[in-house]
């Protein structure tokens, strides 16, 4: 694995995949990060399709690769062959590809968006100034690691010094396994869809789904009615709505909800300011800005 070069990241939700993306990130390649529940022709396609040379992945999932031109690591290989002695020594430019992702191709081909080590530096620092993520010490990833929804958490708990929790799919997915484990472990925060953790919220003891600290939502509207639900159970823990497509690396919007909901406060939940070292515009249909107050889209 050269500088740039894309590896393919294909494993269950685990400590194993934070350890090979670490690995990747350190060698110069570039993970491209697979989600081994979609299709076995999707994650060929988009093997191929990115070019990476190499798969990381496991045993029960190797098969899913043959036929392609990337060479299988085995994680249960590797773990046996032991861990190195001295470092790498690969240098990293700001400008090197980090990893690169790819969209859902609900609207057509999917799109693989490549984003480098200076943008993905610059998101999680200034992430955790506006998240006021030092000040957490417990994170919780419940999210797919083949979109970059996480990374708000992963990144931030590896740079803060913190705890990283990785749930499985299945716990994620079960109100009752999540509120056990954010109990049992303390978790202080997580990032999540809305509709995920509207979800979450139907445990017998609804209060224990959320963290102590930090409640960030993003990847679709937040409802003013999710955000009073969170200030009721847990008025101790601070919602924050973060926005922005992948190819702004994770997110460009970000601020604190200030709940409960006041008569001044506007209709739809707030999107936050944007993140420092980055900049958002309100076009019309010409692509020329809009005046204050007149609605528009959003671009950054």
């Amino acid at each position: 694995v050269g500088a740039e070069a894309p590896v393919g990241l294909c494993l269950e939700r685990g400590v194993e995949w934070v350890a090979a993306m670490l690995g990747i990130l350190k060698s110069g390649g570039a993970y491209v990060p697979l989600d081994a529940g979609q299709p076995e022709a999707r994650l060929r396609a988009l093997v191929e399709e990115v070019g990476a040379r190499v798969v990381v992945t496991e045993a029960r999932h190797a098969a899913v690769f043959e036929g392609t031109r990337a060479r299988r690591v085995l994680v249960e290989e590797a773990a046996r062959a032991g861990q190195p002695t001295v470092g790498v020594g690969v240098p990293v430019a700001p400008e090197q590809l980090a990893y690169v992702l790819f969209t859902s191709g609900s609207t057509g081909r999917p799109k693989g968006v490549g984003v480098s080590h200076g943008q993905l530096s610059n998101y999680v620092q200034a992430a955790i100034a506006r998240l006021r993520l030092e000040e957490c010490r417990s994170f919780a990833l419940v999210s797919t690691l083949a979109a970059d929804l996480g990374n708000t958490v992963l990144f931030p708990a590896l740079s803060v010094g913190g705890e990283l929790h990785v749930l499985t799919q299945e716990r994620a997915s079960s109100p009752s396994g999540v509120a056990e484990y954010f109990e049992k472990h303390g978790v202080e925060c997580t990032k999540v869809v809305p509709s995920h953790f509207a979800a979450l919220l139907s445990a017998a003891e609804p209060v224990r789904v959320v963290p102590r600290k930090r409640l960030v939502l993003g990847g679709e509207a937040a409802s003013w009615s999710l955000v009073e639900q969170v200030h009721a159970l847990a008025p101790e823990c601070e919602v924050y709505n973060h926005y922005g497509p992948t190819e702004a690396t994770v997110g460009v919007l970000a601020g604190r909800v200030e709940s409960p909901r006041r008569v001044t406060s506007p209709a739809t939940v707030p999107l936050g300011r944007p993140l420092g070292n980055t900049r958002v515009y309100v076009l019309d249909g010409s692509m020329r800005p809009v005046p204050v107050g007149v609605a528009g889209e959003l671009y950054a």
